[in-house]
């Protein structure tokens, strides 16, 4: 551990390490520690799943302690968080622009992006003669600071073209368009299933979800 942080000899005081996309080792040497099989608002944040570090076996601890806590009658409420909590959390606003850091690291996905919104953002409500600020938006983490004051929009001037907000805004099919990633698909990082489980459609049983959800909303 101490050749990974530079400064630590064990897992017990290397929580602020788990989080980032160059912290894999530190999440596979002490993936308790940065709650990888912690269901809610594990330490490591978006990075907190199995690509990026998180051993197997988490997966399987996650879901029998979700188990237990439903036996005793703690399942957590198969519901979305209230568009407040996306405002005034630490964590969610670390775990967005870790999202954004993350999926825009490579160039071609930037250049991608900036394209699709000069040429294709009016089908997803984003005006031609608006879409380098939008983008600027994304890139400078704007978008994700607007949202932690309240603002719920793709950038100055351009709402969301359906007016959603909370859960409804991040898995909103405009914003998953425009981002390229679905935030409640399980598989390549921590998803948002335990704060949105209405917006994923969370049903009992699949990963990340409350225990509590029975079906498809």
């Amino acid at each position: 551990m101490l050749e990974v942080t530079g400064t630590h000899e064990n897992c017990r005081t290397v929580q602020e390490f788990c989080e980032g996309v160059n912290a894999t080792a530190v999440r596979s040497l002490c993936p308790l520690t940065c709650g990888c099989a912690q269901a809610f608002e594990p330490p490591a944040g978006f990075f907190a799943a199995r690509p990026y570090g998180c051993p197997l076996s988490c997966e399987r601890t996650l879901k029998a302690a979700m188990l237990s806590e439903a036996a005793r009658g703690l399942a957590p409420l198969c519901a979305d968080v209230p568009a407040a909590q996306f405002e005034t959390s630490p964590w969610l606003r670390r775990y967005f622009r870790d999202m954004l850091h993350e999926v825009f690291s490579d160039v071609s996905t930037v250049t991608s992006l900036r394209t699709m919104l000069r040429w294709q953002g009016q089908d997803f409500g984003v005006p031609q003669n608006q879409s380098d600020e939008v983008f600027m938006s994304i890139m400078n983490y704007t978008l994700v600071d607007d949202i932690s004051r309240g603002l719920w929009r793709f950038a100055p001037g351009v709402p969301h073209p359906r007016g959603k907000t909370g859960c409804e805004f991040w898995t909103s099919w405009e914003v998953t368009v425009m981002l390229g990633v679905n935030l409640c698909h399980f598989g390549q990082f921590r998803t948002l299933r335990m704060h949105c489980a209405i917006s994923c459609g969370c049903r009992k049983g699949q990963n990340e979800c409350p225990l509590s959800c029975h079906g498809f909303r």
